[in-house]
């Protein structure tokens, strides 16, 4: 399979801004205050999961959060409120139930 890199395709959660990071070029997905909450969220909760048996994925999921915050940081409009969002969703998702509702 070959993918080039110019094709673009429409992207209707988020409008993707590219920045310079580190001499690389990175993407920030766009993505409204209740979108990052979610996201914050949903990549603690795997993490706390997976902490002891797999810390490496753990690790993985705290980097993303951190490449997330710093695409807000760096590129997004409402950088503050988004920024919020994330670190409450990523709360959210330290403390979560993780079995299932009985």
């Amino acid at each position: 399979m070959y993918v080039h890199g110019s094709h673009e395709f429409p992207h209707s959660i988020g409008e993707r801004r590219r920045y310079r990071c580190m001499g690389m070029e990175v993407q920030s997905g766009g993505h409204a205050s209740a979108r990052r909450y979610l996201l914050g969220r949903s990549t603690l909760w795997p993490a706390r999961q997976w902490l002891w048996r797999e810390p490496a994925f753990a690790t993985l999921c705290l980097l993303r959060l951190s490449y997330q915050a710093i695409g807000v940081i760096a590129v997004e409009d409402r950088a503050g409120a988004k920024l919020w969002a994330l670190l409450r969703g990523a709360a959210s998702g330290l403390v979560a139930r993780t079995d299932a509702a009985r």
